[in-house]
C-alpha cells in the first residue's frame, strides 16, 4: 500500500473518534450554552467545529515521513550489463519510517477511501454549482424599486451599504448571498402580498446576515466539513451553527419590529409558503429554514432571560476549558502506523553479523529510535553469477551510514549510502536471532541471501 493510501486511512480512522471527542463535549454544553445570547452562541459553535476539524487535519499535515527507497528498488547499484564481473560495494546509515502493519484487506481500504474521495469530490461540486447557481440567479432577478415604501431600505442603503435588493419568481423565502457584493433576495410575489410590518421584518433579518459577514463564515464551513461529510458529529455542529446564526437574526430582526410574536409569525408565514413549494435551495443563508423552525419560534415566544455577566463569563470559560482539553484528548489517542510495530522494532534492533561460507562477512548494527531505526553496515563488495548465485564477498574497512528503513511485519527493507546513492537489503526474521539478508539489485529477479545472527 502507498504512503498516500496509509496516510488517507489513518485521516479517516482518526476522524472517527477525535471529531466524537469534540463534538461529544459540546453536547454537554449545549444547554448551558442556550442560556447565552445568540451571538455568543454562533461563536462558540464556530471555534467547536474549528476544533473538531484541527487534530485529523494536524495528524494529515504533519505526520512525519521520511525518505524510503521502497523494496526491489536501488539506484546504486552498477549496471551490471557494464562489467565483466558485476561487483557492487554497499555501505549505509540513518532514519526510517515504520509503516502500519496492515489489518485490514488493502483492497477494502483502497475501495473505502475511493468512495470516500469520490462523495467528497460530489460535494464540491454541488457547492460550486450552488455558487454558479446564486450568480445566475442574481442576473435573472431584478432590482426593487427604490420608490417601495418600506423603511428598511432607507436603513439598508444608508452610510453608503452597497446591499442590493433583488426581486425572484423562482424562489419562496428570502434569503441572502454574496460577500464583496452582497444582495437580499425575495421572492417576487412577496412584497406585493405581505404587510409593510412583515416586508421590513424580513429584510432586516437578512440585513443582519450581511451585517454578521454570514455567508463567508457559511462557505467556509460547507468547504472545511466536506471531507466530514460522513460523520455525526459535524452535522451536529453545523446543524448548532446554523441555528445559533438564525437566532442571532431573529433577534435583531424582533427587536425592529417591536414585537417578538408578530415575527413569530413571520416565519409560520414563510414555513407555509415553502411547504411542497419545490423550490430549490441555493447556497445561501435563508430565513427561513425547516429544520430549526421550531427552537426560533420557541426562544422568540419564551420570556427572554439572559444570565447574569458573571454566569456567562463562567460558561464561556467552562466552554473554552473543555473544548481545549478535548482537542488535547483527541489528540493524545491518535492512531499512528508506527505503534502497531512497536513490538518488531524491538526485534530488528542489535548487532548483526552477516555469514558467507560460514565465516564473517560485514556487521549491521540497528538501533531503534522514536523515528525507527538508525545504525550503520561496514562495507564489502558483491560479486554474482547471472542467475543471482554469489560467486564471492569481500568485507572492507570503514562503513556507511543507513539512509532509512522501511518496515513491513517481520520484514525490514534497509537502505545504505553508496556514494551519493543508495543500495538496499532486505531483513526478514527468522526468529529472534536469526535473520536473512538479500541484497536487492537491479537486473536480477532473485539473488542468493546471507544468513545473519544477533550477537548483541
Amino acid at each position: 500500500m502507498t504512503h498516500s493510501i496509509h496516510l488517507l486511512w489513518m485521516f479517516l480512522v482518526n476522524s472517527v473518534w477525535q471529531v466524537a471527542v469534540v463534538a461529544g463535549s459540546v453536547a454537554v454544553m449545549r444547554r448551558r450554552l442556550s442560556t447565552l445570547r445568540p451571538q455568543t452562541q454562533h461563536v462558540c459553535y464556530m471555534c467547536s467545529l474549528a476544533t473538531a476539524l484541527i487534530p485529523p487535519l494536524i495528524n494529515l499535515a504533519f505526520r512525519e515521513m521520511s525518505p524510503v527507497t521502497r523494496f526491489g528498488l536501488s539506484k546504486n547499484a552498477f549496471p551490471l550489463a557494464r562489467l565483466a564481473v558485476p561487483v557492487h560495494r554497499v555501505s549505509w546509515t540513518g532514519s526510517s519510517l515504520a509503516v502500519w502493519e496492515e489489518r485490514a484487506p488493502t483492497a477494502l481500504m483502497t475501495v473505502v477511501l475511493v468512495v470516500w474521495v469520490a462523495l467528497t469530490l460530489v460535494g464540491v461540486v454541488r457547492l460550486l454549482i450552488g455558487l454558479y447557481g446564486i450568480q445566475r440567479l442574481r442576473r435573472n432577478s431584478t432590482a426593487m424599486p427604490t420608490d417601495t415604501p418600506h423603511s428598511i431600505w432607507q436603513k439598508l442603503n444608508r452610510k453608503g451599504n452597497d446591499v442590493a435588493i433583488l426581486l425572484s419568481e423562482s424562489i419562496s423565502s428570502p434569503f441572502t448571498a454574496g460577500y464583496w457584493k452582497p444582495a437580499i433576495f425575495m421572492p417576487a410575489d412577496i412584497v406585493a402580498q405581505c404587510s409593510e410590518q412583515h416586508c421590513r421584518a424580513m429584510l432586516f433579518h437578512e440585513w443582519m446576515h450581511i451585517a454578521r459577514r454570514d455567508f463567508a463564515g457559511h462557505i467556509a464551513c460547507e468547504f472545511s466539513s466536506l471531507p466530514f461529510w460522513w460523520h455525526p458529529g459535524i452535522r451536529f455542529l453545523r446543524s448548532q451553527i446554523s441555528q445559533a446564526r438564525e437566532l442571532a437574526c431573529d433577534e435583531g430582526a424582533s427587536a425592529s419590529l417591536g414585537d417578538r410574536s408578530e415575527y413569530a409569525q413571520v416565519l409560520l408565514s414563510l414555513a407555509k409558503r415553502s411547504v411542497n413549494s419545490g423550490t430549490r435551495q441555493l447556497v445561501g443563508v435563508c430565513l427561513f429554514q425547516e429544520e430549526n423552525l421550531e427552537r426560533r419560534i420557541t426562544v422568540l415566544l419564551e420570556k427572554n432571560v439572559r444570565p447574569s455577566f458573571r454566569a456567562a463569563v463562567l460558561t464561556i470559560v467552562a466552554m473554552v476549558t473543555l473544548l481545549g482539553s478535548s482537542a488535547i484528548l483527541a489528540h493524545a489517542f491518535t492512531a499512528d502506523s508506527s505503534q502497531s510495530v512497536a513490538t518488531e522494532r524491538g526485534r530488528f534492533a542489535g548487532k548483526w553479523v552477516l555469514q558467507y561460507q560460514g565465516k564473517p562477512f560485514v556487521t549491521l548494527i540497528l538501533a531503534s529510535s522514536n523515528s525507527g531505526y538508525s545504525g550503520s553496515m561496514t562495507n564489502g563488495d558483491l560479486q554474482l553469477y547471472k542467475d543471482g548465485r554469489i560467486l564471492s564477498a569481500k568485507a572492507h574497512p570503514g562503513s556507511s551510514k543507513i539512509v532509512s528503513t522501511e518496515q513491513n511485519g517481520s520484514a525490514l527493507a534497509v537502505n545504505v549510502q553508496d556514494g551519493g546513492d543508495t543500495f538496499t537489503w532486505k531483513m526478514v526474521l527468522k526468529d529472534a536471532t536469526h535473520a536473512d539478508m538479500t541484497p536487492v539489485v537491479p537486473g536480477f529477479d532473485k539473488v542468493e541471501s546471507f544468513p545473519a545472527n544477533k550477537v548483541e
